[in-house]
């Protein structure tokens, strides 16, 4: 089935854990934008997003491609739309 999904890559890696466990726990894929948005702020820890979601959606749609920041803190999160194949 060929189609689209959003990758959630964190910009963080716990280094209490080991490499392989702390890159899993920080990367997601979805099927809808709504759900990598919210996935996106639950993974990073983002509590006050610098991009709303409308915000988001907009940039994903033209470059395929957004980055959200917290505004209080370094936390930062991509999320990517992809082809799935």
């Amino acid at each position: 089935m060929r189609g689209e999904c959003y990758v959630v890559i964190s910009s963080t890696l716990n280094p209490l854990k080991d490499w392989e466990t702390s890159l899993r726990d920080s990367m997601g894929v979805t099927l809808n934008f709504k759900a990598a948005y919210f996935l996106a702020l639950s993974i990073g820890e983002i509590a006050k997003p610098d991009v709303g979601y409308k915000g988001a959606l907009a940039r994903i749609n033209k470059f395929k491609a957004v980055m959200i920041k917290d505004k209080l803190g370094s936390h930062c999160v991509s999320i990517i739309n992809v082809k799935k194949y």
